[in-house]
């Protein structure tokens, strides 16, 4: 920011802040925390909004001029931060030569509809990547079916991994409905179909709900922390000059800034992890980490699929050669 784009009042307060702490060294490194600032200068209300929808750490580092080496959850800011890869751009759409995986938390009242897309890499799905992700408010049944066929137009998905709970089971029947009733399957060979369906209708059998039980998310998000750890999962961390593919980026730094957020709690027998506050407070959404623990849980199951079939494969070829 400029000298002449700071409102003179705040300039001011920072030079009499800096005349007051001046040592006469050549060199000088000063906090400019938000109390000091004119009395008045920020609206209350909004002072209340942005504590609401930060964490610990955000408000150290935003509004108190403090450095802060990590942050406290089990998804550490700096280990986020090593697992952006700045040459990997957020997608809009898929780029034909790889399969995809998508993760959706559904919307109740109170929360957005969210998606997560994970780009696998390698033919054992060995390292994913988080390449898209967009939410919506308040949007009604139709509207959520068709946003879910765009997407499956627009990258090769091969697993869909969606919470029952929130309207999922309502959204998945309305995805398994045969005939295109919402006039949205475009080039996509509908129905959706759950992954253990046995009837002989046509359709994609790749959906699949997973209920988040604490038992549940806390085994795949200890899983996801050692695979961004391990480099096995990897966030896109540049974009297309394009509308869909920034907007896709600023989503990813959102979900990335909600896993930060998010702390491990002892929940009777079992451990939990969820936001600090209660459901609907502004700090306690997670629509993105819920549907990034969606994508990947699909992804574990995905990999397990594909390792199941290797070693069949392998069975098939000993007992082949045994009777060779």
């Amino acid at each position: 920011m400029s000298r002449s784009e700071v409102p003179e009042p705040l300039f001011d307060a920072f030079l009499d802040y800096l005349r007051a702490n001046w040592l006469g060294n050549r060199y000088l490194v000063l906090q400019f925390p938000y109390k000091i600032a004119p009395e008045g200068w920020y609206d209350p209300r909004m002072l209340e909004f942005e504590f609401s929808i930060l964490s610990k750490e955000e408000i150290m580092f935003e509004w108190l001029a403090t450095w802060v080496s990590d942050s406290d959850g089990p998804f550490k800011a700096s280990m986020l931060e090593r697992a952006t890869d700045p040459t990997l751009k957020a997608e809009a759409r898929g780029d034909g030569k790889h399969k995809y995986v998508v993760g959706i938390d559904p919307a109740s009242q109170s929360n957005e509809f969210a998606v997560v897309v994970l780009k696998l890499i390698g033919e054992d799905a060995s390292i994913a990547q988080v390449v898209y992700v967009t939410t919506r408010r308040h949007i009604e049944l139709p509207a959520q079916v068709r946003l879910v066929f765009d997407i499956l137009n627009r990258f090769d998905v091969v697993h869909i991994s969606m919470d029952p709970g929130g309207g999922g089971y309502a959204l998945a029947a309305a995805l398994s409905e045969d005939g295109d009733p919402f006039n949205c399957w475009g080039e996509f060979q509908g129905p959706v179909l759950p992954i253990d369906d046995e009837s002989d209708r046509p359709g994609q059998r790749i959906l699949q709900l997973n209920q988040m039980t604490n038992q549940w998310t806390t085994q795949v998000n200890n899983l996801m922390i050692s695979d961004i750890q391990r480099g096995r999962l990897v966030f896109a961390g540049d974009s297309e000059p394009d509308d869909e593919s920034e907007e896709a980026l600023e989503q990813i730094e959102r979900l990335k800034r909600e896993m930060i957020r998010l702390r491990r709690y002892v929940a009777g027998d079992s451990i939990k992890y969820d936001l600090p506050g209660k459901p609907g407070d502004p700090q306690h959404q997670h629509d993105r980490w819920s549907a990034l623990t969606q994508a990947y849980g699909g992804l574990i199951w995905l990999r397990q699929r594909i390792q199941n079939q290797v070693q069949r494969e392998s069975y098939n070829l000993i007992g082949l050669g045994y009777w060779l």
